[in-house]
This record gives C-alpha cells, sequence and structure tokens, in this order.
C-alpha cells in the first residue's frame, strides 16, 4: 500500500470553549467508507497516527458499552490510548470516553460523520476537565500527528474504493 504521509488537506482546529478542541477534516469518499475505516481495527493501523510509530494493538468492540484499546511503538515506553463507547450511531456518530495513558483524566470525544455529494466531513469534538489539561493535549503535537494520521487514510480510502 502507497502510504502517504502529510494531509493533503490539513485539518480545521479551533477551540469551542476553554476545556474544548474541535478538529474537522472532510475526506472524498462516501461516509459508509470512512466509517468503515475509523471503526475496523485491521485497518486503523493503516493510518492512524504518524507513520514513524508502528500500531502493534487494534482491538475495538464498537457498540454501545464496548471498548478500544490502541498501542503504539512511541519511544521510550510506548504510547496506548483506551476508551470505551458511550454512544454509537453507525455511521454518522460515536461518543467515547478515552484515557490516555499515563494520563489519569479521561477526554468525552463526539466524532460524527457528515457526507455531502460523496464527500465525508469528520468532525471531533474532545472534551476535557480542565483548562491547562486542554493546553496539555495541544502542546503534545496532536493536530499535526492527526493530520499526518489523515494524509495516510486519504489513500487508503482510495485504495478501499
Amino acid at each position: 500500500m502507497a502510504q502517504r504521509t502529510a494531509a493533503a488537506t490539513p485539518s480545521t482546529l479551533s477551540l469551542p470553549s476553554d476545556r474544548e478542541i474541535q478538529i474537522d477534516r472532510a475526506f472524498n469518499a462516501p461516509r459508509p467508507l470512512v466509517w468503515r475505516a475509523w471503526t475496523e481495527p485491521k485497518l486503523l493501523p493503516k493510518w492512524l497516527g504518524p507513520a514513524r510509530f508502528k500500531m502493534t494493538k487494534s482491538e475495538m468492540d464498537v457498540r454501545k458499552g464496548g471498548t478500544y484499546r490502541w498501542e503504539w511503538n512511541v519511544p521510550p515506553s510506548g504510547l496506548v490510548i483506551r476508551g470505551n463507547f458511550v454512544e454509537v450511531d453507525a455511521p454518522r456518530r460515536m461518543v467515547t470516553e478515552e484515557y490516555m495513558e499515563p494520563y489519569p483524566e479521561p477526554s468525552h470525544n463526539t466524532i460524527t460523520f457528515t457526507e455531502k455529494d460523496g464527500r465525508t466531513t469528520v468532525s471531533v469534538l474532545i472534551r476535557v476537565k480542565t483548562k491547562e489539561g486542554r493546553d496539555a493535549m495541544l502542546e503534545t503535537g496532536m493536530k499535526q500527528g492527526m493530520d499526518e494520521g489523515y494524509g495516510r487514510l486519504d489513500g487508503l480510502l482510495t485504495e478501499l474504493r
């Protein structure tokens, strides 16, 4: 698979409140296909996160009450993101409670998939408990990592068509 490493179209980041981050990105693919790439554990390692970090675990039970766990070989000790699905309305919306180890506080994420004219916009709204938590999350470089992963997702969506 020829993986793209930079997003052709960068995402848009906004700060709706002191405790929220919203990232929006349009993909040239129908909503069911974008949902599939977002929710099939075998597809996530092909696009989620920067290419320089290999995803070593991708487990998901995409249903209300289901859980997920993703692991990467990020130096020095790896990266683990885990959570549970609070709501699932396939292929339109999912709500998750997510933990990025070692941070103890979860984020509350609402991800919507909106299709218009064969293009799907994914909106990720991340809510945390404090402004300091939000600012710390922004300082990790998460937007750059998301943009790189979204660029890889563009390539995957083309292959899945």
